[in-house]
């Protein structure tokens, strides 16, 4: 009843108690970065077996057969309705071998684009597997309990549906689907804001749609059409307060931004102004080459020589400085 939440409900195989453990273990190692190189081929030995595992539990429930390690570790002595206690689903099973391939590539990716596209994509499908599990369990109406094929247990479900947003958040920022949500721009602070309070009011429109047809026994098409009534009224005031809120602070930015660049803009003008009118001769050459970038009227007045026959060149290039046979040294 602990590892199920009710006793209708089938409770988590040991098998994939023990594979959330690890996995969650090998996240916490790669935020940390406390992989040394035996740690890093112990951990994938054991990602490798349970993800080769989930597999075959995937494969053998669509080809009839039955050789997979909870067989060996635990013999199935109950059932539940139509199912074996202490195995595990084959839905856990090809989610576990997702999975795993994720965090091998996290393990061996760096911070290759490609490779962290596929961390993501992997514990995305993982997420919303769980995801989609964790709301029929919350709706009292769980998945796949009127067939033959195990279904996730709810234990299992926010399960990977944590085990799916670690993955995603190992993938980095640079992750096609983090990629909008990051940043101070107007658009990803909008959808910072916007995409959670959208799926909030999704699943509470759900909840209060089953609660109410089962307590006040009121029509369901009735409830459901006057809570997305009220639901998109409260999440488009919402939606229209937030859109505001942030792009006034886009305005600001952009605002303060102005001033800047008008700043800059200005301070060029006053040097631009010192730098013609000075009585020194004023060169300015580039700190990498030696190649002379500008040169202000009063040296070319000093010198004698016309402007182009500065530009381009370096300073010990020029007749005048050929004299001081250690200027490229010294430079």
């Amino acid at each position: 009843m602990i590892t199920g939440l009710r006793l209708e409900y089938l409770s988590v195989a040991p098998i994939s108690s023990a594979s959330f453990f690890i996995f969650g273990l090998v996240l916490v190692l790669l935020v940390n970065k406390q992989f040394s190189n035996r740690a890093k081929i112990f951990f994938l030995t054991i990602i490798a077996f349970i993800s080769i595992n989930g597999l075959l539990v995937f494969i053998g429930y669509f080809a009839d057969f039955n050789f997979f390690a909870e067989s060996v570790l635990f013999s199935v002595v109950e059932k539940l309705g139509p199912f074996d206690i202490k195995r595990m689903s084959p839905l856990a099973g090809i989610l576990f071998f997702f999975s795993g391939v994720s965090l091998t590539l996290k393990i061996f990716s760096g911070n290759q684009s490609r490779n962290l596209n596929l961390v993501g994509g992997y514990g995305l499908i993982t997420l919303l597997a769980g995801f989609v599990a964790t709301i029929g369990y919350l709706l009292n109406t769980p998945l796949l309990y009127g067939g033959t094929l195990i279904p996730l247990t709810v234990t299992s479900a926010v399960g990977f549906l944590i085990l799916g947003c670690g993955l995603v958040e190992a993938a980095g920022p640079e992750m096609f689907f983090i990629r909008p949500f990051v940043g101070t721009s107007a658009s990803a602070k909008l959808l910072q804001v916007t995409v959670p309070l959208i799926v909030i009011a999704i699943i509470v429109e759900g909840y209060l749609n089953e609660v109410s047809a089962k307590v006040f026994g009121i029509n369901q098409a009735l409830i459901s059409a006057v809570l997305i009534i009220v639901f998109s009224i409260v999440t488009g005031i919402l939606v229209v307060q937030i859109a505001r809120a942030v792009f006034r602070k886009a305005d600001k930015v952009e605002i303060e931004r102005q001033r800047v660049q008008h700043d800059l803009e200005a301070s060029e003008i006053r040097y631009r102004r010192l730098f013609e009118s000075a009585k020194d001769g004023i060169l300015i050459l580039d700190a990498e080459t030696g190649k002379v970038v500008d040169i202000n009227p009063f040296m070319i007045e000093l010198l004698g020589y016309s402007r182009e026959n500065f530009f381009g060149k370096t300073i010990w290039e020029i007749e005048l400085f050929k004299r001081c046979c250690s200027i490229k040294r010294s430079f």
